[in-house]
């Protein structure tokens, strides 16, 4: 299937949904050891959130390395016992190593929308093997998906390779809705921007997190966030929360060549909103805006 690389720009699917924890042996590293400090707590298993499908694994729920590390240091309060949280005969299913690696690797593509077959290694990373011959491999897993129809292989006209929808999303790439007005910050580890390679050609972005880049080689700055209107990425943001100070320190606001603000319809408003969002998710009551921002604090204020 060939799509136009407006069209794919303006109906880009993707949806973010929890996926099933796998099992322990889908990261090889430090499963048994961990299972061995569960064992000797009261109460077992422990488990992240109250999703049922997170119940689901042959020897428990914790495939995560981030479970793992939470659990070496103890029991913080996010983690529950599993025993506590499901029925004892959701306990005891059993779900294959194949069918949650293959449910893994969906939810992969179910979250980005877009992806191909390459990419970097964390966004791959416990969805397969390719130097473990008793271990499926990423691509046999993808072939099952797309031979039962869970997702659907695309072309991109100006990208190379092949790229992969959901089956129930290729309406959207055919006839995609119009986007609406608004403004939304893309967090770095957002699924819109997992894969770079696809946002240079499409978007005509470049975005590299700049966390662990020393400071005096960073081009934007420490936590720089994509500012998304509409179907376009726009610009960037480095926003700061001051607790203490009950405030948001916007220290740069950058915006890619050609777009003008208060030329873009609906913007202003949508980036108000945004701000605003943002002084909620913060708790924060203002704005403070950097000293070479004058023109932007007085376009979107302190209290938008």
């Amino acid at each position: 299937m060939a799509v136009e690389r407006a069209s794919v720009r303006a109906g880009h699917p993707r949806r973010e949904r929890r996926s099933r924890r796998a099992d322990p042996r889908a990261d090889p590293r430090g499963g048994a050891a961990l299972d061995a400090r569960l064992r000797a707590r009261p109460g077992g298993r422990l488990v992240l959130g109250s999703d049922e499908r997170c119940a689901r694994g042959a020897r428990g729920v914790l495939g995560e390395r981030r479970a793992r590390a939470f659990a070496a240091r103890g029991q913080p309060a996010g983690l529950r016992p599993v025993e506590r949280l499901f029925p004892p005969e959701l306990l005891a299913e059993e779900v294959p190593l194949r069918e949650q690696l293959r449910h893994k690797l969906l939810s992969r593509f179910r979250a980005h929308g877009l992806l191909g077959t390459r990419g970097s290694f964390e966004v791959w990373l416990g969805t397969g093997w390719s130097k473990r011959p008793d271990l499926p491999t990423r691509r046999a897993l993808r072939e099952e998906l797309v031979e039962a129809g869970d997702i659907v292989p695309v072309e991109v006209e100006g990208l190379r390779g092949q790229r992969f929808v959901l089956r129930e999303e290729v309406d959207l790439l055919e006839s995609p809705p119009e986007p609406p007005a608004s403004v939304a910050f893309l967090a770095p580890l957002d699924p819109l921007v997992w894969d770079r390679d696809l946002l240079r050609p499409l978007y005509d972005f470049d975005y590299v997190w700049e966390v662990y880049v020393p400071e005096a080689k960073r081009r934007w700055g420490y936590y720089v966030l994509p500012i998304l209107f509409r179907d376009r990425l726009v610009g960037r943001i480095e926003p700061r929360i001051d607790r203490a100070g009950s405030r948001v320190q916007v220290l740069g606001l950058w915006w890619e060549d050609g777009f003008e603000p208060r030329q873009a319809d609906g913007f202003v408003g949508a980036m108000r909103a945004a701000l605003r969002a943002y002084l909620g998710f913060a708790r924060a009551g203002r704005i403070d805006w950097a000293p070479q921002l004058g023109k932007e604090k007085r376009l979107f204020l302190t209290r938008p």
